[in-house]
Parts: C-alpha cells; sequence; structure tokens
C-alpha cells in the first residue's frame, strides 16, 4: 500500500517540476532508507539553483542548456556531489577528471553509478568540488571519453552557496541519533562526506 502511495506522490511531484533527476533520486532514496509512512517534498529556488527537502533526503542541483545537471544530495548523515549527464560509462567504472571555477582547478575521481537506468558520475573528492563551488560564477569538469577526446560539461553557480547552505542545514535537521550499532558499520555510498565533517 505504502508503495502505491510513493508511486502516486512521486508521479504527481514529477509532472509538476519536469525534473526526472529528482525523480530518480526520491526512489532511490525510498528504496535505501526503506518504506515510510510520509513523504513531504519542498522546492526552492535560489537563483540557478533547486534545493528539494524531503523527510529523509536534501538535494541541491542546476542544469545546463544541454540538459547535464550537477548537485550536492545528502541522505541521512552523508552527502555526495554528482554530474548527471547523457554519458557513456559502465556503472563502477572509475576514471579521472578535471574540475575547474576559476577559484580551484584540479583532478577529481569518478564512479559511475546508475540508477533506474540513468548513469550519474559521483564526484570524489568532495572538498574539493565543494572549494570549487564556492567564491565562483561557473563550474566547469572535463570528462574523458573512451575515444581519446574530452566532454565538458559547465554549470552556473549562481545561487549555488545559498542552495548548499539550505542543503546541508536541512539535511542536519532531518539526521537524528542512529539506533544502536549493528554488529557491522553501514557502508557510506562511495564518494560521500559526513554532515559533521563539512564546512562551509
Amino acid at each position: 500500500m505504502q508503495n502505491d502511495v510513493f508511486k502516486k506522490l512521486a508521479l504527481i511531484f514529477c509532472g509538476a517540476v519536469k525534473a526526472p533527476l529528482i525523480c530518480l533520486f526520491l526512489t532511490l532514496c525510498f528504496l535505501v532508507v526503506g518504506q515510510s509512512s510520509v513523504i513531504a517534498a519542498e522546492s526552492v529556488a535560489y537563483q540557478n539553483w533547486i534545493v528539494d527537502i524531503t523527510n529523509n533526503t536534501t538535494e541541491a542541483h542546476t542544469a545546463n542548456d544541454s540538459g547535464s545537471s550537477f548537485g550536492l544530495f545528502c541522505s541521512r548523515d552523508s552527502c555526495l556531489f554528482y554530474v548527471h549527464q547523457n554519458f557513456d560509462c559502465k556503472p563502477g567504472e572509475k576514471y579521472s577528471a578535471l574540475v575547474n571555477s576559476g577559484a580551484v582547478s584540479g583532478p577529481v575521481s569518478v564512479e559511475c553509478a546508475k540508477i533506474n537506468g540513468n548513469i550519474f558520475q559521483i564526484l570524489v573528492p568532495f572538498n574539493l568540488v565543494l572549494e570549487a563551488s564556492k567564491n565562483a560564477e561557473v563550474i566547469g569538469f572535463a570528462f574523458p571519453l573512451s575515444n581519446g577526446t574530452f566532454t565538458v560539461a559547465r554549470f552556473s553557480l549562481a545561487g549555488s552557496a545559498e542552495a548548499m547552505k539550505r542543503t546541508l542545514i536541512e539535511a542536519a535537521k532531518a539526521h537524528q541519533p542512529a539506533a544502536p550499532a549493528p554488529s557491522e558499520p553501514p557502508v557510506s555510498p562511495p564518494g560521500s562526506k559526513g554532515l559533521k565533517d563539512i564546512v562551509i
């Protein structure tokens, strides 16, 4: 029954905002976190960025003219940066890319993840991407292609500082003390950073 309610809510929400990335992450988090009785969603715009808030997740994201998106996604007590684009890589594949925002430039590690049929590039190290997202107008990523060339994705950072700050604040609010420790510690998603370790 709860699955049917979630599906209806997700379809209504997705139809209203026309953002398939949000729908993918809502579905993923539903599967990871488990069934929840109520999913409350709120979207707030900060210039070129959107913050989506639910009971279990927060996400700040932007899109460029080619339909690619860049964002910060937080679930429970960890966060990660991602890029989503029409990009051919194999899930689990790791490779190097470059980030440049004028404020910071450097190499990043990328891990491809397939979520509901779509490829996402998880960006590591978290702190380098966070620093590159501060005090700049645009951020760009250069991803290597199998034919020896590169594809470049650029994103506006107008509103990103406020959007990311709101995402981290909402994620911290939603974080509740964990239940007694299980026999094995939970595995954090690759590229994620604990909320308590993120400094803006």
